[in-house]
């Protein structure tokens, strides 16, 4: 019997310790007391040549700590062009 090439080996193991997608009921867990209880607050300070400045403030109205790994806020905007004409 051949063996199997390292690399196979390598990358099964990665496989083998990843857990997949729902199961990982303690990580859900923050993720659902992050939406519930984390309070975010954007707001505009000032438009300069299409950069924005923003004060963002998260506040955590519940009564756990948020752990600080493991998890990220994405925030959006769009930049408006004004109208030349």
């Amino acid at each position: 019997m051949t063996p199997a090439p390292k690399v196979y080996d390598r990358r099964q193991r990665q496989q083998d310790q990843l857990a997949p997608v729902g199961i990982d009921v303690a990580a859900q867990e923050t993720l659902d007391y992050i939406g519930e209880y984390l309070d975010v607050q954007y707001n505009v300070v000032g438009n300069d040549g299409g950069r924005f400045h923003v004060d963002i403030v998260l506040t955590n109205s519940g009564s756990r700590m948020i752990p600080s790994c493991c998890w990220a806020i994405y925030l959006y905007h769009m930049k408006y062009e004004r109208d030349l004409q």
